[in-house]
């Protein structure tokens, strides 16, 4: 199941009132900006992800996060191009991605 499958049950369940669950976490502050950022600009897709302090990497948590939107892209058979700028967030995304033959995708 999805990630977003799952938060669109668990949101139906809550709104039924089906369930009430209390996330006491750093995440549940990212989840709270996302929403924040998505309904004040009209985005239809916005993720806020935290960092590892202890890491030293700043971009991991960037970079996982953009690899599952991108996996999603590249796995799909239609053909689709796909743009991106440089800089070490992109490499952190594209160090994420599994190897795979997917000729009919062009990435510029």
């Amino acid at each position: 199941m999805s990630r977003q499958a799952a938060q669109r049950l668990v949101a139906l369940a809550v709104s039924e009132k089906l369930i009430k669950f209390r996330l006491d976490h750093p995440l549940s502050e990212c989840i709270a900006l996302a929403e924040s950022l998505r309904d004040k600009f009209g985005l239809s897709l916005c993720e806020v992800v935290p960092t590892d302090a202890g890491s030293g990497d700043t971009f991991n948590g960037i970079g996982v996060c953009a690899a599952t939107h991108l996996e999603a892209y590249l796995i799909a058979r239609t053909p689709t191009i796909l743009a991106f700028s440089s800089g070490r967030t992109l490499r952190g995304m594209v160090e994420q991605i599994p190897s795979m033959n997917q000729p009919q995708h062009k990435i510029v």
